[in-house]
């Protein structure tokens, strides 16, 4: 079976949902999550999620030598500029993982073997779960040399990697260069995700019917019977009213509304 890491940089505080989002990773035991952080460790999470204890002036010092010019990044998220270049960067946190990832924390996972099959594995370089673009909240990458040095295509890369502000260079900037210079690199662009959005008018807006069942691993929109490999809940998460039940242990069924969460 082809290995699946994914590396997650995080720093502040986790969010509320952290531990439902734990929860889905537990039902996905075959695939690890490997979190850099200055957050406080939860008491207890799944054994195929691992913590390291660093801060952003770490991976600062880390990206600079790995990449070797400066890295001085002031904010958190500006760290998604720099995740097509995680495979270099954190080489010693994925070494021996067939595939690496990254992703975001406002969404909650179902079974994602289901979708990133060995089938599918062994005939992409990259998996993207959303058509027709890389997407930031779940791209895999196969772990070796010429896929590790992609975002190096970019002739701007390191301008970019040096810009103050976000750039969307996981995204945008590597949609192009996979797509116009790296034509020997096979990509796989799915429609694997559910999401509260939907693009519009070069515009995200809120997306209507839809409320999700979470069972043991299944997310399910209960309102359409349609099956997600995971469920995104950016909108959701930027009205910052996320409800969230105060309990210690995450059931292993759980519903996600446009309030929050329900157990």
């Amino acid at each position: 079976m082809y290995s699946i890491g994914f590396i997650m940089p995080y720093f502040g505080e986790f969010p509320t949902w952290f531990k439902f989002f734990l929860k889905s990773c537990e039902y996905n035991p075959t695939v690890n999550w490997v979190f850099y952080t200055d957050c406080e460790i939860p008491e207890s999470y799944p054994s195929n999620v691992s913590f390291n204890k660093a801060s952003l002036t770490d991976f600062n010092a880390l990206a600079t030598s790995k990449l070797g010019f400066e890295i001085n990044l002031t904010f958190a998220y500006k760290i998604c500029d720099l995740r097509p270049a995680f495979g270099l960067i954190f080489e010693e946190y994925l070494n021996g993982y067939d595939f690496w990832g990254f992703g975001d924390l406002d969404l909650i996972y179902g079974n994602i073997r289901k979708y990133c099959t060995e089938e599918v594995l062994s005939a992409n370089d990259i998996l993207s779960s959303r058509r027709p673009f890389l997407a930031g909240h779940f791209t895999l990458y196969k772990n070796n040399d010429k896929i590790n040095n992609l975002y190096s295509k970019t002739a701007w890369y390191q301008y970019i990697f040096q810009h103050p502000a976000h750039k969307k260079f996981d995204e945008k900037h590597m949609t192009t260069t996979v797509k116009y210079l790296a034509k020997d690199v096979k990509v796989s662009f799915e429609n694997w995700a559910g999401s509260d959005g939907a693009w519009c008018l070069k515009k995200w807006h809120k997306q209507n019917g839809w409320q999700i069942d979470f069972n043991e691993g299944t997310v399910k929109n209960k309102l359409t019977n349609e099956e997600y490999m995971y469920f995104h809940f950016f909108n959701l998460k930027k009205d910052n009213k996320v409800e969230v039940p105060n309990i210690e242990i995450i059931p292993s069924t759980f519903q996600i509304t446009d309030k929050g969460f329900v157990v």
